[in-house]
């Protein structure tokens, strides 16, 4: 089985993510010379939104993971249930 971060449309999703962001940020930054700490405090805030988003899909994926576990958990039981009927 294919890990869902190594197929080609989650990589098109990331790149085109990154993109937007990066595209955002030199959008937002200044062209004056006092730009430089301005720029910082812009990139800053592009990457803990970038950071932000990562922790968000990891949570996702995390609950997908448990309501899996969850349905297979619970599919044993009423499987081992049943059988003990005699059913």
């Amino acid at each position: 089985m294919q890990s869902p971060f190594t197929s080609s449309s989650t990589r098109r999703l990331t790149r085109a993510r990154y993109r937007r962001r990066r595209d955002a940020y030199h959008a937002a930054v200044p062209a004056s010379p006092d730009g430089p700490d301005l720029a910082l405090y812009v990139e800053e805030a592009v990457t803990r939104r970038m950071v932000e988003d990562v922790v968000e899909e990891v949570r996702e994926m995390r609950d997908r993971m448990m309501n899996l576990l969850f349905l297979i958990a619970g599919s044993v039981l009423v499987d081992i249930l049943t059988r003990m009927r005699g059913g």
